[in-house]
């Protein structure tokens, strides 16, 4: 697992000027697979919910009182099951998670003792699930959100 973060203008001598341009990622490798199972045929399968990768890179620039952000989101496949079932089962509870990106942006302006803020999530309005459920709603996928916005408003006591 690793961060890493680097503000290009206070590299350059700028940061006073033009504000923080930052660039930051996070990465998480996982090697998780059966070694040793009760049932020989699960030996060498991946984990089930144990992804190899999840990376999050991001950029955040900030001006006096005002920020905005953009963060991508990659996951790659997945299993539910410790069989690392390829294609769905008939009931849809087990089989592979694919691989999914998502992109969210958010903007946020502070004066005085009010802050405001808004953003986009999903905002390239991918399709695509994170989850499989046994039970209600019933068994099959779960989807995640679509494009969503939302707008919000603080304020400092």
């Amino acid at each position: 697992e690793s961060f890493f973060e680097i503000d290009f203008f206070n590299l350059a001598g700028r940061s006073t000027k033009w504000g923080n341009l930052v660039f930051y990622t996070s990465a998480a490798y996982v090697n998780a697979f059966y070694t040793k199972a009760y049932l020989k045929d699960l030996e060498g399968n991946r984990m089930e919910f144990a992804p190899a990768w999840n990376i999050r890179p991001g950029l955040n620039y900030r001006y006096k009182k005002i920020s905005t952000s953009i963060q991508l989101s990659y996951v790659t496949k997945q299993y539910t099951d410790a069989k690392n079932t390829e294609k769905d089962a008939a009931t849809s509870v087990s089989g592979v998670v694919p691989s999914y990106y998502v992109c969210d942006w958010s903007v946020n302006y502070a004066v005085k003792k009010l802050q405001m803020g808004a953003g986009i999530n999903n905002f390239t309005n991918n399709i695509y699930f994170t989850r499989r459920a046994v039970s209600y709603p019933g068994p099959g996928i779960i989807p995640a959100e679509p494009r969503t916005f939302y707008v919000s408003l603080g304020v400092k006591f």
